[in-house]
């Protein structure tokens, strides 16, 4: 009896283990198979339906008009506050605390877009295939639209849109020029700050004097707050008795008078500087709305143009359609 039952208990531990890895090994199975036979394929993508040129016609090249948020090829002014290219430190000197020299900035090229320049290329080509089109075209072209006071209006956006790359141009040249007279006015600025600041701290001892003078406290890194920050200091430093000491390290009143004119050429250079950068952005924002009407006006040259040869099929489209 207990021989059949332990026979009985091996026979049906073997079978647990027979069937729990035969379900296993099924189970796999029918996953890979279910998950192989029920894979969707993605849904085929939207086609876009465009205007259509009429039959036998080649589907007119569309002009990309310039993003609304960035001014065409890098158009944007460099900051006020961006510091100029850093100054090598003398030899055997290091940077005081707070002069650290301030990072290199960089010079973003500003190119004119080509976007725009094949716009006013397609508008010559279509006026001139307007100019040469057939007689039996012409006579009908009033009936759409497209009357002599339409081409006059076309053909003034056209120059305005012309003019308005010309006037962008030259206003981001001017631009660029004031950021590079800032640049060079800073440096010079800088120097002579610092220098005054590595004299002033050799014979200026007391806690309260080298309050006064700021020569304990960091150089702002931002150029409009270097001038400010120095413009105050310097006058300070023309008064007695931080005058006399001054001139015993050697840095006496006419070379504070030089580091006192740096300081307000730099004044100067941050100010034109930033109205050069204004004006460009105005030129740009010109710019952009001058296109944006040549553009409207050249789509809807081309809808009557290609409304005319639908309801006519025997007129010849016209060269640059």
């Amino acid at each position: 009896m207990k021989a059949r039952h332990k026979h009985s208990i091996s026979t049906s531990r073997h079978g647990s283990r027979h069937g729990t890895t035969n379900g296993a090994a099924n189970g796999a199975k029918h996953a890979t198979t279910n998950g192989t036979a029920q894979a969707v394929l993605p849904a085929p993508a939207e086609v876009a339906v465009l205007d259509a040129p009429p039959p036998g016609q080649a589907a007119p090249v569309s002009e990309t008009p310039p993003t609304a948020g960035a001014a065409p090829a890098a158009i944007t002014a460099p900051t006020a506050d961006a510091p100029p290219a850093s100054q090598p430190q003398p030899q055997g000197e290091t940077a005081p605390e707070g002069e650290t020299p301030p990072e290199t900035e960089p010079i973003y090229p500003h190119r004119m877009s080509q976007a725009l320049s094949d716009m006013l290329v397609k508008y010559q080509q279509m006026r001139n295939g307007i100019d040469t089109a057939a007689d039996a075209f012409r006579l009908l072209m009033p009936n759409y639209g497209l009357t002599p006071a339409f081409f006059i209006a076309g053909d003034s956006l056209y120059e305005v849109a012309g003019g308005s790359i010309t006037t962008r141009l030259l206003a981001v040249a001017a631009a660029l020029e004031a950021t590079e007279r800032q640049a060079a006015a800073e440096r010079l600025a800088r120097t002579s700050y610092a220098t005054f600041r590595r004299m002033a701290r050799t014979v200026i001892k007391a806690g309260s004097a080298r309050v006064a003078l700021a020569l304990d406290e960091a150089i702002p890194d931002s150029v409009a707050g270097f001038a400010h920050s120095a413009a105050i200091v310097l006058p300070i430093a023309a008064t007695e008795p931080y005058a006399t000491q001054l001139a015993l390290a050697t840095f006496d009143a006419d070379r504070l008078a030089e580091t006192t004119m740096a300081l307000q050429i730099l004044a100067a250079a941050i100010n034109q500087r930033e109205a050069a950068a204004a004006a460009a952005r105005r030129s740009t924002e010109a710019r952009n709305a001058a296109f944006a009407e040549l553009r409207t006006h050249i789509h809807q040259l081309r809808v009557a143009v290609y409304a005319m040869l639908r309801l006519n099929p025997h007129l010849s489209t016209p060269s640059g359609f």
